[in-house]
Protein backbone atom coordinates (compact mmCIF):
# COMPACT_ATOMS: atom_id res chain seq x y z
CA UNK A 1 0.00 0.00 0.00
CA UNK A 2 2.77 2.16 0.73
CA UNK A 3 4.11 2.31 -2.74
CA UNK A 4 0.71 2.96 -4.32
CA UNK A 5 1.63 6.35 -2.42
CA UNK A 6 4.62 7.32 -4.16
CA UNK A 7 3.57 6.27 -7.62
CA UNK A 8 2.72 9.57 -10.10
CA UNK A 9 -1.08 9.09 -10.34
CA UNK A 10 -2.02 7.00 -7.94
CA UNK A 11 -4.63 9.63 -6.65
CA UNK A 12 -6.39 9.70 -10.43
CA UNK A 13 -9.98 8.51 -9.84
CA UNK A 14 -9.00 8.24 -6.39
CA UNK A 15 -12.20 10.10 -3.87
CA UNK A 16 -11.27 12.77 -1.38
CA UNK A 17 -12.06 9.95 1.72
CA UNK A 18 -9.89 7.85 0.25
CA UNK A 19 -6.84 9.96 -0.08
CA UNK A 20 -7.02 11.41 3.59
CA UNK A 21 -7.42 7.19 4.32
CA UNK A 22 -3.89 6.58 2.51
CA UNK A 23 -2.41 9.94 3.95
CA UNK A 24 -3.64 8.61 7.32
CA UNK A 25 -1.96 5.50 7.24
CA UNK A 26 1.14 6.78 5.58
CA UNK A 27 1.73 8.77 8.42
CA UNK A 28 0.89 6.48 11.40
CA UNK A 29 3.61 4.63 9.13
CA UNK A 30 6.05 7.47 9.34
CA UNK A 31 5.13 7.93 13.22
CA UNK A 32 6.01 4.43 14.04
CA UNK A 33 9.45 4.61 12.11
CA UNK A 34 10.36 7.46 13.60
CA UNK A 35 9.15 5.70 17.55
CA UNK A 36 11.46 2.45 16.59
CA UNK A 37 14.58 5.17 15.81
CA UNK A 38 14.32 6.83 19.20
CA UNK A 39 12.89 3.79 21.45
CA UNK A 40 16.47 1.80 20.98
CA UNK A 41 18.58 3.42 24.13
CA UNK A 42 17.26 3.21 27.49
CA UNK A 43 17.19 6.53 27.96
CA UNK A 44 16.81 9.21 25.45
CA UNK A 45 19.56 11.29 25.58
CA UNK A 46 23.32 11.14 27.38
CA UNK A 47 23.71 13.02 30.29
CA UNK A 48 26.58 15.52 30.12
CA UNK A 49 29.63 14.70 30.12
CA UNK A 50 31.91 15.87 33.03
CA UNK A 51 35.62 14.42 31.81
CA UNK A 52 36.39 12.86 28.68
CA UNK A 53 37.16 9.27 28.90
CA UNK A 54 41.14 8.28 26.75
CA UNK A 55 41.73 5.22 27.85
CA UNK A 56 40.23 2.19 29.62
CA UNK A 57 42.06 -0.74 30.47
CA UNK A 58 39.65 -3.34 31.04
CA UNK A 59 40.79 -7.18 32.65
CA UNK A 60 38.44 -9.41 33.09
CA UNK A 61 38.02 -13.21 34.79
CA UNK A 62 35.27 -15.26 34.86
CA UNK A 63 33.87 -17.91 37.28
CA UNK A 64 31.57 -19.47 34.86
CA UNK A 65 29.79 -22.41 37.56
CA UNK A 66 28.59 -19.08 39.39
CA UNK A 67 27.96 -16.92 36.16
CA UNK A 68 30.00 -14.30 37.96
CA UNK A 69 32.04 -11.46 36.19
CA UNK A 70 35.57 -10.54 38.51
CA UNK A 71 37.16 -7.61 37.21
CA UNK A 72 39.29 -4.97 37.36
CA UNK A 73 39.01 -1.41 34.89
CA UNK A 74 41.45 1.32 34.93
CA UNK A 75 39.71 4.81 33.13
CA UNK A 76 42.29 7.07 32.24
CA UNK A 77 40.36 10.43 31.83
CA UNK A 78 40.69 14.38 31.69
CA UNK A 79 38.03 16.75 33.14
CA UNK A 80 36.03 18.73 30.80
CA UNK A 81 34.66 21.03 33.36
CA UNK A 82 36.21 23.42 36.72
CA UNK A 83 35.26 22.29 40.09
CA UNK A 84 34.00 18.86 39.91
CA UNK A 85 34.27 16.64 43.20
CA UNK A 86 33.02 13.37 41.78
CA UNK A 87 33.34 11.72 39.05
CA UNK A 88 30.57 9.00 38.27
CA UNK A 89 30.44 5.91 35.99
CA UNK A 90 27.43 4.02 35.03
CA UNK A 91 27.48 0.75 37.18
CA UNK A 92 24.14 -1.62 38.33
CA UNK A 93 24.81 -4.57 40.20
CA UNK A 94 27.98 -4.47 40.79
CA UNK A 95 30.27 -5.00 43.70
CA UNK A 96 33.30 -2.47 44.27
CA UNK A 97 35.73 -4.01 45.77
CA UNK A 98 38.15 -0.85 45.85
CA UNK A 99 39.05 2.11 43.87
CA UNK A 100 42.02 4.22 43.27
CA UNK A 101 42.57 7.84 42.20
CA UNK A 102 46.09 8.48 41.38
CA UNK A 103 47.06 5.33 42.67
CA UNK A 104 45.25 6.40 46.21
CA UNK A 105 42.59 4.48 47.75
CA UNK A 106 39.79 6.69 47.26
CA UNK A 107 36.24 7.35 49.10
CA UNK A 108 33.32 5.77 46.78
CA UNK A 109 29.85 5.00 47.08
CA UNK A 110 26.96 3.21 44.77
CA UNK A 111 23.94 3.76 44.17
CA UNK A 112 21.22 1.59 42.12
CA UNK A 113 22.73 2.83 38.12
CA UNK A 114 25.95 4.63 39.43
CA UNK A 115 29.43 4.28 40.80
CA UNK A 116 29.88 8.08 42.73
CA UNK A 117 33.59 8.65 43.54
CA UNK A 118 35.17 11.34 45.41
CA UNK A 119 37.85 13.47 43.93
CA UNK A 120 40.44 14.61 46.82
CA UNK A 121 39.97 18.46 46.15
CA UNK A 122 37.86 20.28 43.30
CA UNK A 123 39.30 19.40 39.80
CA UNK A 124 40.47 22.14 37.20
CA UNK A 125 39.92 21.17 33.37
CA UNK A 126 41.54 19.59 31.38
CA UNK A 127 43.46 17.64 34.80
CA UNK A 128 43.85 14.23 34.12
CA UNK A 129 43.16 11.59 36.42
CA UNK A 130 43.97 7.18 36.43
CA UNK A 131 40.73 5.63 38.43
CA UNK A 132 41.42 2.05 39.01
CA UNK A 133 38.05 -0.23 39.77
CA UNK A 134 38.09 -3.22 41.08
CA UNK A 135 34.69 -4.99 41.24
CA UNK A 136 32.44 -8.71 40.81
CA UNK A 137 29.14 -9.23 39.80
CA UNK A 138 26.77 -11.41 38.32
CA UNK A 139 25.03 -9.11 35.15
CA UNK A 140 21.64 -9.95 34.24
CA UNK A 141 22.35 -8.38 31.26
CA UNK A 142 25.18 -7.32 28.61
CA UNK A 143 27.15 -10.68 29.54
CA UNK A 144 26.30 -13.80 29.13
CA UNK A 145 27.11 -17.57 29.65
CA UNK A 146 26.27 -20.60 27.82
CA UNK A 147 27.20 -23.82 29.85
CA UNK A 148 26.35 -27.34 29.14
CA UNK A 149 23.11 -28.60 30.81
CA UNK A 150 20.67 -31.48 30.77
CA UNK A 151 19.36 -31.29 27.38
CA UNK A 152 22.74 -30.28 25.77
CA UNK A 153 25.72 -31.93 28.03
CA UNK A 154 28.06 -31.26 25.14
CA UNK A 155 27.56 -27.74 24.64
CA UNK A 156 30.87 -26.12 24.32
CA UNK A 157 31.40 -23.09 27.49
CA UNK A 158 30.98 -19.47 26.18
CA UNK A 159 30.98 -16.36 27.50
CA UNK A 160 30.06 -13.40 25.28
CA UNK A 161 29.15 -9.74 25.81
CA UNK A 162 26.39 -7.49 24.31
CA UNK A 163 26.68 -4.34 25.50
CA UNK A 164 25.10 -2.54 22.66
CA UNK A 165 23.29 0.14 23.31
CA UNK A 166 23.99 0.40 27.39
CA UNK A 167 24.24 -3.10 28.83
CA UNK A 168 27.87 -2.44 29.08
CA UNK A 169 27.15 -1.21 32.82
CA UNK A 170 26.11 -4.89 34.02
CA UNK A 171 29.49 -6.33 33.67
CA UNK A 172 31.77 -3.12 33.90
CA UNK A 173 31.83 0.08 35.10
CA UNK A 174 32.42 2.72 32.73
CA UNK A 175 30.55 5.54 30.73
CA UNK A 176 27.89 4.15 29.24
CA UNK A 177 25.96 6.01 26.60
CA UNK A 178 26.09 6.00 22.37
CA UNK A 179 27.98 8.72 21.12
Amino acid sequence: MATALLRPGSFVGVRPWQRLARFARLGALLVGLLALGTARADEPTAPPLDYHLENARIELRFDVDQRKVIGQVTHTLSLVRDGLRQLDFDSVELSIASVSVNGKAAHFSTDAHKLHVNLEYPGRSGEQYVVTIRYEGKPKKGLFFILPNKSNPTQQTEVWTQGEAEDTRYYLPIYDYPK
